[in-house]
C-alpha cells in the first residue's frame, strides 16, 4: 500500500527499494544459464513437485490476496519508522568513525537489526584507514630434475616487480583468490591450491611454492619517504611450499 512505498521511499536504492533492481539483475543472468541446467533431472523433479502443489492449494483471487496484506495503519507510522531507520543509519556510520569512542552512544548489540535489513554499510576500501601495503605473486616450483622455473610463464624465476602486476593474474576472480589466501586467516587454503597446481600443470613437477612480493607502502613522514618511490623495498614471503604427490 501507500504505506510501504513512503517508508521504501527514504531508502532509495537501499534493500527494502532495491528488490525490483535485484530481480532484474537476476532476470538478466537466467539468460546466459546453459541449457543443460534446464535439462538436469533435479530442476525437472522440482518442477513437477511444484505443479503438484499448486494443485493441491486452493484458489485465491487478487482481491483476496491484498485484503490479507498487513497494514501500517496511518501514514503517521510510515514515517516515523522511515524517521527511525535514517537515524539508525546516521548512528551506524558515525559509529564507524571511531567505533570504541561511539560503540557506549551506539551498542554493538544494535548492528542485528542493520544486519537483518541490510542497512549495515563498511567504508573499508579508503577509509578509515587505506592499504598500507601492495605486491604480488610468484607461483614457482621444482622439475623432477631439481631445476627451479616459475610455473606461470615456463621461464626462469624473476623477484622483479612487473610493470603491471595485474597482469600477473588471469582474471579478477583468480587475484580476488589469491589475496585472499595471502590472509593469515585463509591460510588453510593454500594447500588446496598448491595441489591444484601440480594436478593441473604442464610442467613435470616436483613440487610447489607459492610467495607473495610483499611492498610497504612507505608513510609521508618517514625519512625513507620518496615521492617517486612511494613502496619500500619487496620483502619475499613464503606462503607455502610443499611436494607434488608422485
Amino acid at each position: 500500500g501507500r504505506e510501504y512505498d513512503n517508508v521504501c521511499s527514504c531508502f532509495n536504492g537501499s534493500a527494502l527499494s532495491g528488490f525490483n533492481l535485484s530481480t532484474s539483475k537476476v532476470s538478466a543472468w537466467l539468460a546466459v544459464i546453459p541449457s543443460s541446467f534446464w535439462d538436469s533431472k533435479i530442476l525437472k523433479k522440482a518442477f513437477i513437485k511444484l505443479k503438484n502443489l499448486k494443485k493441491r492449494l486452493p484458489s485465491i483471487t487478487l482481491d483476496t490476496r491484498i485484503s490479507t496484506l498487513p497494514s501500517l495503519g496511518s501514514s503517521m507510522i510510515a514515517k516515523t519508522i522511515c524517521l527511525l531507520l535514517i537515524t539508525y543509519t546516521v548512528m551506524w556510520n558515525v559509529r564507524s568513525l571511531n567505533f570504541n569512542k561511539f560503540e557506549p552512544y551506539f551498542s554493538r548489540d544494535l548492528s542485528w537489526i542493520g544486519k537483518s535489513i541490510r542497512l549495515d554499510q563498511y567504508w573499508a576500501l579508503f577509509a578509515p584507514q587505506p592499504a598500507q601495503d601492495a605486491g604480488w605473486f610468484i607461483i614457482s616450483g621444482r622439475l623432477k630434475n631439481l631445476e627451479p622455473i616459475d610455473i606461470t610463464t615456463g621461464k626462469k624465476v624473476d623477484f622483479t616487480r612487473p610493470k603491471r602486476t595485474a597482469s600477473t593474474y588471469t582474471d579478477f576472480k583468480w587475484k580476488k583468490y589469491l589475496l585472499n589466501i595471502w590472509l593469515k586467516k585463509n591460510s588453510k587454503y593454500r594447500k588446496y591450491y598448491a595441489d591444484y597446481i601440480c594436478r593441473t600443470s604442464n610442467l613435470d613437477l616436483r613440487s610447489v611454492k607459492i610467495t607473495y612480493m610483499l611492498e610497504q607502502v612507505i608513510n609521508p613522514n618517514s625519512t625513507k619517504y620518496n615521492p617517486q618511490n612511494l613502496r619500500g623495498e619487496p620483502e619475499a614471503i613464503t606462503l607455502i611450499e610443499q611436494l607434488c604427490p608422485n
